[in-house]
């Protein structure tokens, strides 16, 4: 098993298909280290495991860098998926990776492997004929070839168009409140300054490690985190509109399926679902957006304090803040 090099000389067809052939490789040495890790497992005497685990996902400690980018793989791919066909060419490469986002190139090219995947399958499909089909069925699947090829159309501008400056990308953070009304990221945020470079991640939309959270739990499908890996730091957030993202936890998690976490984070997303409409239909109101962007700075001058280890001042920040958001 050897990777496929991309040269200057490597046409597009070529380039794509190198892709395909290194990401099944990068797979299949994946499967060989961890089927060589039970392998020695087996053969050293066995410790009583610290947490009992659950599947939604992988662990923190250790999440191996192939996995990593699979997971902002995925984090994209969902992204353009789920956007209406209305959706403007600018709201299309807004969903895009940052230029600034360390994988630019590499996630662009496998997002255009994956969407030229739909297509071969749609117009496969298509031609296999028209028997079973309804012309209501076959109407969405002409159309969901079209959106298709548009999004590669808007790849390729961002993979072949010469930019002389970058255009920075600024996103806004909504940050979800309890049921109470006060903030729940300012009862989390102690005293680690990591998540501060989280949540400019998302607001750059470089998307550190980004991940989403799988069909394996039904409460928790569609929403999203970013991940400091060493620190074990983690925001969860969901997008609600193309450059509005809503800030629903954050937390420190060291080891990954512990019971507890799981139900406390169940909570949190189920309390921001039931808001979801409300926060939706706020966006357009300047004075929730002020509002935001004030507890934005605040979020920010408290882990400033952290950083300089002024856990008193830290302390009234946090305390004043979430009182005034009280209902």
């Amino acid at each position: 098993m050897f990777y496929k090099k991309l040269t200057t000389t490597t046409d597009e067809k070529e380039m794509l298909a190198i892709l395909d052939d290194n990401h099944k490789t990068s797979l299949q040495i994946f499967k060989a280290i961890e089927e060589l890790k039970s392998i020695d497992l087996q053969e050293k005497p066995q410790k009583k495991p610290s947490v009992s685990l659950d599947a939604t996902t992988s662990s923190t400690d250790s999440v191996p860098r192939n996995n990593r980018f699979e997971d902002e793989v995925e984090f994209f791919m969902s992204s353009l998926q789920m956007i209406p066909d209305s959706v403007s060419t600018e709201e299309l490469a807004h969903l895009l990776p940052s230029r600034q986002n360390v994988n630019y190139k590499a996630l662009l090219l496998r997002l255009k492997l994956e969407l030229q995947k739909n297509i071969r399958e749609i117009k496969e499909i298509l031609e296999e004929g028209t028997q079973g089909f309804t012309a209501q069925d076959l109407y969405h699947f002409k159309q969901d070839l079209l959106f298709e090829r548009r999004k590669v159309e808007v790849i390729d501008q961002q993979l072949f168009t010469e930019v002389k400056e970058d255009s920075p990308v600024y996103n806004k953070l909504i940050f979800v409140p309890t049921s109470g009304g006060s903030i729940r990221v300012l009862k989390q945020l102690k005293y680690y300054s990591s998540f501060q470079s989280l949540l400019q991640s998302i607001k750059d939309g470089t998307f550190k490690n980004a991940k989403r959270f799988s069909n394996a739990h039904n409460k928790l499908s569609g929403m999203s985190e970013v991940r400091d890996i060493g620190a074990g730091t983690r925001v969860i957030f969901d997008r609600l509109d193309t450059n509005s993202y809503a800030i629903i936890t954050a937390f420190v998690k060291k080891t990954d399926h512990n019971k507890g976490y799981l139900e406390q984070l169940e909570r949190s997303v189920g309390n921001y679902k039931s808001l979801k409409p409300v926060l939706e239909t706020s966006l357009n109101n300047p004075l929730f957006q002020q509002e935001n962007e004030m507890l934005e700075q605040t979020i920010y001058d408290v882990l400033e304090h952290q950083e300089k280890g002024d856990e008193d001042t830290c302390q009234k920040k946090l305390l004043l803040k979430s009182n005034k958001n009280k209902v």
